[in-house]
This record gives C-alpha cells, structure tokens and sequence, in this order.
C-alpha cells in the first residue's frame, strides 16, 4: 500500500509542460490545462468530480513523474460550473457536456482519447463511453476511480430501499449537506470555513484520514465545493438506467475504489463488476472517496498499467 496523500494539489505548469487557457463552450468559457505540445494522436482526458477542479489530478502526474511514466498528452478540464469554468445554462447535461468535451480534444488536435474521471466524472466518462455516437467511437479506453454510481443515482431517482439502507451514499443527502455548507460559508464567512478544523468536519464523510491531509489542501478543496452545481449534475441521474447503457461499453476498463468510501459502497462495486465482468479493478485499503488523492500510487498503479503507458 502505497503512502497516504503524499502530494499537494499545486502543480507546477511549466515543469511539467502544461500550458491553461480558456475555451468558449455551449456552456461558456471552459478552463483547460493540457500538454503544450502535441505528440500523440491520442491525449488522457482527466475528469474532476464534485468539490474539486482539475487540480486534484495533480497527485497523479505527480506520481507518474516519480515513476518516470509519462501519461503521453494531457487534457484537464474544470467542467462548467466548478473550478474557474462558467456555467451559463440552467443545466449540465451530460450528453451536452460529452459532445463539447469529444469537440474541445478534437480542436486540439486529438483523434482518441483515454477518459479517466472520478466521481462524477467517472459518471461522465462512463456516458461518453457509452453514449452511441460518433463521438464513442473515438475512446480509446476508460479509467475510473470511485465511479460506480448505482447508488447515487438510484437515490437521486428516489428508491427509498436504497435510501434507507445507506445515508453517505444518497445524491440527495451530499446535495443538501454541500448546501448547507454553503450556506454556512455565507452566513458565517469564508474565513470559519476555511479554518482546518471546519474544513475536515465538512469533508469528512469523503477522507479517510482529514487529520493526515495537510491544511493548504483542505482549505482548497472546501473552496472548490460548487453545491449548486453539484445539483445540476445529479439531475443527470433521473431517468438514467446504468446497468442498461453501461453494459454497452466494449473498451478496456480501468478502475480503483476506496476500501472505506462510504459513497461508493461495496455493493455497488459488485454490480459494477457484474455489468462489465472485463473490468481490471482494485480496492485499495486505507482510502475512501478521494482514493486517487488519498493513494496516488495505489490508484497510479490501477488506472495507468506500466506496460499500456505511452
């Protein structure tokens, strides 16, 4: 098992030859951070999930840099409505969102992809991966950490079996409790917030060990918490059928879980495992819903197989 959250979320764009602009979108300007140059066909798109931005993916590159693995061309994004990305719709579908992301790596160049995303980003990578279009045909393969979302949207959809039997992983619940952050944060400041002892009861439920995270990294990740745009995301879940669509997906899939997520729980990994039996999974111990954070080298390991890195 590898260290526990070894790596600060700053990265530094020059060392590691990224460059960040923004792109206009359906749903405005879209924040993105890529490799300066291109040298593949093929680039990693990193999909952030709820309460983060692109650079919670900077314990992965960082950790590839230790292992002198080079993730080849890199695309981050902040998806609209968190991180610096506007959201200018009353929405955030995600057919939408996965055109405009299949047209923004293709502007830049890019014929196929690797999507990689957590959380909900996992949830978007899947759709895109599934979705039939022209746009699925250019996925190389699917990585996913912390993304088997049965529960969440069964929750969202308003299953009260599944809403009785767990708390943590209800869509509904973390909605209401990041608003209730929210409006903390505008009721009592951003200053209370913000205090490390605030900000790891806040994202408790998510962590494994707050008390092991440092407080600059805390205090980010309580200021990249977007509730009102996590609620646009979770609508996505009405309606949706993920057995149903999931199961359509024929590229390799890549995917780790925290043994202590309390969001993501282990049955939802068994169903995830049944609906596509060709999955190369891992459960990594010591690691909740931030697994890739949490154990970088863990979830490296998992998601980017020395022998498949170019």
């Amino acid at each position: 098992m590898s260290a526990y959250w070894p790596y600060s979320l700053d990265l530094d764009l020059d060392e590691f030859g990224l460059v960040e602009e923004s792109r206009t979108a359906a749903f405005g300007l879209l924040k993105t951070v890529r490799s300066r140059e291109r040298t593949s066909a093929t680039c990693t798109l990193l999909l952030h999930g709820v309460a983060s931005s692109w650079r919670t993916w900077a314990p992965l590159v960082k950790e590839g840099r230790r292992r002198g693995q080079a993730l080849g061309d890199v695309v981050m994004v902040d998806l609209p409505g968190f991180g610096t990305s506007d959201n200018r719709l009353p929405h955030l579908d995600m057919a939408t969102l996965g055109a405009e992301l299949f047209a923004l790596t293709a502007a830049f160049g890019y014929e196929r992809i690797n999507l990689v995303g957590h959380s909900m980003g996992g949830f978007l990578a899947l759709d895109m991966a599934s979705r039939p279009s022209a746009g699925r045909d250019r996925v190389a393969s699917l990585g996913l950490a912390a993304a088997a979302y049965f529960s969440v949207v069964r929750a969202a959809q308003g299953h009260r079996s599944f809403e009785l039997r767990t708390v943590v992983p209800s869509a509904v619940v973390w909605s209401q409790r990041l608003l209730a952050a929210h409006q903390t944060i505008n009721r009592m400041g951003t200053t209370v917030m913000l205090r490390p002892a605030v900000a790891r009861a806040v994202l408790s439920p998510f962590i494994a060990h707050p008390a092991r995270v440092n407080d600059s990294t805390m205090r980010l990740l309580v200021r990249e918490s977007r509730p009102e745009s996590f609620v646009l995301a979770a609508r996505n879940a009405l309606g949706y059928q993920p057995r149903e669509q999931w199961r359509t997906i024929t590229v390799p899939v890549r995917a780790v879980f925290g043994a202590r997520d309390r969001l993501i729980p282990a049955g939802d990994v068994r169903e995830f495992l049944e609906v596509l039996p060709d999955c190369d999974s891992v459960v990594v111990r010591g690691a909740s819903h931030m697994v890739h954070m949490e154990r970088p080298g863990d979830s490296f390991a998992a998601l980017f197989p020395e022998q498949e890195i170019i």
